[in-house]
Protein backbone atom coordinates (compact mmCIF):
# COMPACT_ATOMS: atom_id res chain seq x y z
CA UNK A 1 0.00 0.00 0.00
CA UNK A 2 1.17 3.49 -1.16
CA UNK A 3 1.06 6.65 0.66
CA UNK A 4 -1.85 7.94 -1.68
CA UNK A 5 -3.77 4.98 -1.12
CA UNK A 6 -3.15 4.96 2.31
CA UNK A 7 -4.28 8.84 2.47
CA UNK A 8 -7.51 8.15 0.37
CA UNK A 9 -8.65 5.30 2.98
CA UNK A 10 -7.68 7.52 5.79
CA UNK A 11 -9.99 10.09 4.43
CA UNK A 12 -12.52 7.85 3.84
CA UNK A 13 -12.83 6.46 7.25
CA UNK A 14 -12.91 10.11 8.27
CA UNK A 15 -15.65 11.28 6.65
CA UNK A 16 -18.13 7.85 7.37
CA UNK A 17 -16.92 8.56 11.25
CA UNK A 18 -17.55 12.09 11.08
CA UNK A 19 -21.36 11.92 9.39
CA UNK A 20 -22.85 10.11 12.44
CA UNK A 21 -21.06 12.39 15.32
CA UNK A 22 -22.29 15.58 13.55
CA UNK A 23 -26.05 13.82 13.01
CA UNK A 24 -25.97 13.26 16.82
CA UNK A 25 -24.94 16.39 18.15
CA UNK A 26 -27.51 17.93 16.20
CA UNK A 27 -30.04 16.06 17.18
CA UNK A 28 -31.60 16.11 13.69
CA UNK A 29 -30.21 15.38 10.27
CA UNK A 30 -28.34 18.11 8.93
CA UNK A 31 -27.65 18.95 5.13
CA UNK A 32 -23.63 19.61 4.23
CA UNK A 33 -22.75 21.34 2.05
Amino acid sequence: MNDNEKAMIEAILASVGLEPLRIHESRKPKKIS
